[in-house]
Parts: C-alpha cells; sequence; structure tokens
C-alpha cells in the first residue's frame, strides 16, 4: 500500500500508514511524498535523475500496489500529478482522498461529478468540501 500526499495531507497520510500497519503488521505500507513520486516518474531527458532514495523507479515495485492519494482539496498538484503518473502504473488500483468528490483528482480517477456519472467506488470522501 503506497500512501501519498503534501504537507498537512502527508502528515495525515503517515498517521493513517501506521495506523493501518499497527492493525495488519504483514502489510507493507509505505507513506511517501507526492513530490518525491513526481521527480522519481517525471525525469525527462536532461534532467538529474533521481539517486540516493530508497523509492526510485528501479527499487519500488508498484504494478501490483494499492495507492491511497490523500489532498484536502483534491487538486493539489503534486499530488493530482502523481496521481495521473500512478494510475498508468497502477491502473484501478489507485484511491483518493478528498474533502469533495467533485475534485480534479477524483476525475484523474475515472469519478466524473455530473448527476448522472456512474460511481466508481475509488474515491472517498471526508465531506470537508473546500477551504473559501
Amino acid at each position: 500500500v503506497l500512501v501519498m500526499a503534501v504537507e498537512a495531507s502527508l502528515w495525515i497520510g503517515e498517521q493513517f500508514a501506521s495506523d493501518l500497519q499497527g492493525m495488519f503488521p504483514r502489510l507493507r505500507i509505505v507513506p511517501l511524498s507526492a513530490n518525491k513520486i513526481c521527480g522519481v516518474f517525471s525525469n525527462h531527458q536532461g534532467a538529474d535523475a533521481m539517486t540516493g532514495f530508497s523509492f526510485s523507479s528501479t527499487t519500488m515495485a508498484l504494478k501490483n500496489a494499492v495507492v491511497i492519494a490523500i489532498s484536502h482539496s483534491g487538486q493539489t498538484f503534486p499530488t493530482m500529478h502523481a496521481t495521473h503518473t500512478l494510475r498508468k502504473i497502477c491502473g484501478d488500483k489507485v484511491f483518493v482522498v478528498a474533502g469533495s468528490i467533485d475534485s480534479k483528482m477524483s476525475a484523474a480517477v475515472g469519478q466524473m461529478a455530473h448527476d448522472s456519472a456512474p460511481w466508481v467506488s475509488r474515491v472517498i470522501t471526508t465531506f470537508a468540501g473546500w477551504r473559501p
């Protein structure tokens, strides 16, 4: 299980990962900054490779991972970008936790917000809504 976010959402994600690890000690649960995921998987020609980290595209197999992306607003850029990237690798095993169903990250996992949209079961909402 890969739990990713940035800033305050990452702190929540780290605590969630710790609690989940306590309940399922045999499960591998990794909390990680969405910025690091973007850095590792968005390495373009001419950019410096992300080396020296325990997480890299060669050290962690993500094809079978379940990903939980956390963003209160549902549109934090690094987390949203990492969600798009990991969806290409992990497919429908990417889930979003956000303050509202109507968010860009929800759309990134296939959840549309119009009334007749089918529920894709990959969005968990806190119902906190957006901050003004």
